[in-house]
């Protein structure tokens, strides 16, 4: 199975192999591995299997302790997951990994012989046997999967029994409470993943290749947004109006209302599905601001089938339905990114108590949280690294960096990760890449002080680390073993999920773009930051130098495009909330620190990034 050797399975399959029970030393079993292959032989492989085994093959193991797979995911759960990551250019239809998700539900919906009923909650309802606990209908409803709500929708309703597809409906996952309406209205990391999309692309619209886009690649195509010359990218705001437009974000939360799902389900911070719906979908009163309005019609049919007042239910949904469309003033009067002589930061700042213990002041701390939290502003914190960055201070010095690291391979570039969007990269020692950008580095002050108009963007290195396993990365004991602590700012519940280490001389940076929370510590050096809120923000893989052409910002204010900036000096901490635009622009020769992405547990946008992850990167063929 692991080869996809169909004849081969069959032959074992004859032989009397147990294929719900044979598993290998990581839990998986032959439906698993031939699933989990990487040719188009595995359709045939699996289905052999199936059509041997049936129901018992499909399920999770009963005793989840013994013998699952190492991951925690169920065939079904597998199938949904690769639909995402593998990329068919012709679309077909039906999707293969459709058709073969149809006959494991056939399975798990066998001829009525007394088990059916059994076999259809166990198969169709059980979770991943990981702290996710996803359903099927999670995982087919995060990954924007159309065909797949359809089949399982339909197949939970089987032989008249609405209490599957009821149950199914009403599940709740493991990363924060979340229902599957609450996941078919969120819209925020389609927003990010669009528009990275889009850049990596070049702006080709059909280049786009993102699975999820299955049956309105064409209307959602036409509604994606022109290149932004003043923002230098794609706009976060207009992809998203484009994608209510187009019938992506509307046609799930749809499917699932009119099938019985409730408005009143809340997840584990208290917040209805309507929170995480995009406003264009949703204006007060039951309006919609689009030209879907089938979210519209269900809303309101689904408000009245299940006798709710629909004005409160929205009225108290729309705060933070609507975070993400505010708008805010321009306050910065900054003429140019490097001007040396403007220390200001247009992001409130705060001043981190000298034993970093947190804020003495309860006025202050109760401010900080409800900013971090609740209003999702940036903050600057000054004097924030406190002696539990000592060592940090001495390791990743430029100096010692050199000297204990200077051998280890990394990537270097004028933008982060340059390969993925077809800019040049190198890979290179450390010590090589810090010459050779401390040379590139100096040809831009050069070209700069001559006030060139245009000024080539200097590589620098700028590597990510996966918090759970920095041993996958050869700087990443380095970057975790040396961080300090950002418990008293941040909160203890605060879970950083990955790192990015930075070096880079003058006039090296980073393009703008958004992510999910994230605290960026400087150690050494001085960068400017370029900010957007999420209403103006927009995704560009233009390197940081690009903004110091003497009429950018004067651009962006012709427009009223809302920015602030802000100069970061060394010992502080800068808050970034989640779709916040940003590009930096490093200042001074051995800039150096680290940027912690992070969430705080139940955040419905976090977990539908990390669900997403295959998605971003969706651009494997079979």
């Amino acid at each position: 199975a692991r080869a996809c050797d169909a004849r081969s399975v069959r032959a074992w399959l004859a032989l009397g192999a147990e294929a719900a029970t044979i598993a290998d030393s990581r839990g998986m079993r032959a439906l698993d591995l031939a699933i989990s292959c990487d040719s188009r032989a595995l359709f045939g492989t699996a289905k052999e299997i199936v059509d041997a085994c049936g129901a018992p093959c499909v399920a999770l193991p009963e005793d989840e302790g013994k013998g699952g797979p190492f991951d925690g995911l169920g065939p079904l759960h597998r199938v949904l997951s690769r639909w995402a990551s593998s990329f068919f250019p012709t679309r077909p239809a039906p999707n293969p990994w459709n058709a073969l998700l149809r006959h494991l539900v056939a399975a798990a919906v066998p001829p009525k012989d007394g088990s059916e009923a059994k076999w259809r909650h166990r198969i169709l309802l059980e979770p991943t046997a990981s702290p996710a606990r996803e359903t099927p209908l999670h995982v087919a409803v995060a990954k924007r999967n159309v065909e797949a709500v359809r089949l399982l929708l339909a197949a939970a309703a089987g032989q008249g029994d609405e209490s599957c597809r009821t149950q199914m409906l009403a599940a709740r996952d493991g990363l924060g409470g979340h229902s599957p309406l609450a996941l078919a209205f969120a819209w925020r990391n389609w927003a990010v993943t669009v528009p990275r999309a889009l850049a990596a692309a070049k702006g080709d619209k059909a280049g786009v290749r993102l699975q999820a886009l299955d049956g309105v690649a064409d209307a959602c195509e036409a509604t994606f947004p022109a290149y932004d010359a003043d923002l230098k990218g794609y706009a976060l705001s207009a992809t998203a109006r484009g994608l209510a437009d187009c019938g992506f974000l509307g046609t799930i939360p749809a499917l699932l209302l009119d099938a019985g799902a409730r408005l009143d389900v809340r997840d584990d911070r208290g917040y209805g599905p309507l929170s995480h719906a995009h406003p264009r979908l949703l204006l007060e009163g039951g309006k919609s601001g689009n030209a879907d309005d089938r979210v519209r019609r269900a809303v309101v049919d689904a408000a009245r089938r299940d006798g709710l007042d629909l004005d409160l239910v929205l009225a108290e949904s729309r705060t933070e339905r609507e975070l993400w469309e505010k708008r805010r003033p321009t306050p910065s009067t900054l003429k140019a990114l490097d001007d040396p002589s403007d220390l200001s930061c247009d992001a409130e700042t705060f001043q981190a108590a000298s034993s970093f213990q947190g804020f003495q002041d309860e006025d202050v701390a109760a401010r900080v949280k409800r900013r971090l939290r609740d209003e999702a502003e940036p903050l600057l914190f000054l004097e924030a690294l406190d002696a539990s960055w000592d060592e940090a201070r001495v390791k990743w010095s430029p100096e010692r960096l050199r000297e204990d690291h200077g051998g280890d391979l990394v990537r270097a570039g004028p933008i982060p990760y340059s390969s993925a969007f077809a800019a040049k990269e190198s890979l290179v020692s450390l010590a090589e890449a810090m010459r050779r950008g401390r040379d590139e580095s100096q040809n831009a002050l050069a070209a700069r002080a001559r006030k060139n108009v245009t000024v080539a963007a200097p590589t620098y290195v700028f590597e990510q680390i996966r918090w759970s396993s920095p041993r996958d990365h050869p700087l990443g004991t380095l970057v975790k073993s040396h961080a300090g602590n950002f418990t008293p700012l941040l909160g203890a519940d605060a879970q950083i999920h990955n790192a990015q280490f930075y070096v880079g001389d003058a006039l090296t940076g980073a393009p703008l773009h958004y992510h999910s929370h994230a605290l960026n510590a400087v150690v050494e050096g001085k960068k400017r930051w370029l900010l957007f809120p999420p209403a103006e923000s927009a995704y560009s893989t233009a390197p940081a130098a690009t903004w110091l052409h003497k009429d950018a910002l004067d651009n962006l204010r012709q427009r009223n495009i809302s920015f602030l900036t802000c100069l970061q000096p060394p010992n502080s901490a800068l808050f970034l909330p989640s779709g916040w635009g940003h590009a930096v622009l490093n200042l001074d020769h051995g800039t150096v620190g680290a940027a912690f992405e992070f969430h705080w547990p139940g955040e419905l946008t976090w977990s539908m990034e990390d669900r997403a992850t295959d998605v971003v990167t969706s651009a494997k063929r079979l």
